[in-house]
């Protein structure tokens, strides 16, 4: 028998398949996926309706119980908890609970990578770092915003409930076209002023890489600056054009204008509120350029 030589074929070198880089919108999905499986996010939400729900019935019964003076009924006595006078109370206090709640929360959707030692997976994974820090920025509006609706359904319901159970009528003829579209910017002008506060304590995260530290520098700066305020009004001109400058006071001017139906705008010392949404715009602004700049820049191959 003749035995037959069998040449190996040359090795064909291995061809190496680059790794798909997650796209923006796979990047926010995955932010959206860790706050959906961190027990912290559903205690968050639970907090802004039991707190509004809770501090409407209290005060609902407070008033009920409460004597009234000559001349006051109680049906005048409890319109802030009816339609449409709920609308103007329940998102001031979407605005005073919900500033607190997302400074929280927007300083661990970065702060937890520095927490955890994944933000170098992360950096390292070759995505841009633009698109990482784009992605939880967007991740905090919409947070920002289911947040303001869970605060409104919250009211919504249980000023519904008051009506029910304390023999109130649910009057609906107050809404139309025009009062929608007062309940629409009310919305709009809330989530605002919620999302300031919340790139605040995302941005001092960043800079200081701690997550306690962007939580007690955003609640910190809020209680701090309300006690600044104060101080300024006793300075006269030249403490108001500083309180003028501050954030609370150009908040307060916008939060002012959330009303259903006629309103004339009663400054009350506060700025004007365009020149309040334009100063808030431009914080803002340069808040999220400031985390873009220093998110770049820095070296976090020593874990942040």
């Amino acid at each position: 028998m003749t035995a037959t030589n069998l040449t190996a074929a040359p090795a064909t070198p291995a061809t190496t398949i680059p790794a798909r880089q997650p796209s923006f919108r796979d990047l926010v999905r995955m932010e959206l996926r860790k706050l959906r499986y961190r027990p912290m996010t559903f205690v968050i939400f639970g907090i802004m309706a039991a707190l509004l729900s809770g501090l409407m019935a209290i005060g609902y019964i407070a008033t009920r119980v409460s004597e009234r003076p000559p001349g006051v009924s109680l049906e005048d006595d409890i319109q802030s908890f009816l339609f449409p006078g709920v609308f103007q109370d329940g998102f001031s206090i979407i605005g005073g609970i919900g500033a607190i709640l997302l400074v929280v929360i927007s300083a661990a959707i970065i702060g937890s990578e520095y927490s955890w030692g994944t933000i170098r997976v992360l950096v390292g994974s070759g995505v841009p770092r633009a698109r990482l820090i784009a992605s939880k920025l967007v991740t905090v509006a919409l947070v920002t915003i289911a947040l303001t609706l869970v605060g409104f359904i919250a009211f919504t319901v249980t000023s519904v409930g008051i009506a029910i159970f304390g023999g109130h009528t649910v009057d609906m003829s107050w809404l139309n076209g025009s009062t929608a579209i007062d309940l629409l910017l009310m919305f709009v002008r809330t989530i605002f002023i919620l999302f300031v506060s919340a790139v605040l304590a995302f941005t001092v995260t960043v800079f200081s890489r701690s997550l306690a530290a962007g939580i007690a520098v955003g609640i910190g700066f809020m209680v701090f600056e309300g006690i600044a305020v104060g101080l300024l009004g006793l300075m006269g001109n030249v403490g108001e054009t500083i309180s003028n400058f501050l954030l609370s006071p150009n908040m307060n001017a916008i939060s002012e204008l959330n009303y259903i139906g006629e309103r004339t705008w009663s400054s009350d010392g506060l700025p004007d509120p365009w020149r309040a949404a334009a100063l808030l715009t431009a914080y803002t602004v340069a808040m999220i350029a400031a985390s873009f700049w220093i998110f770049r820049r820095r070296d976090v191959s020593s874990g942040g």
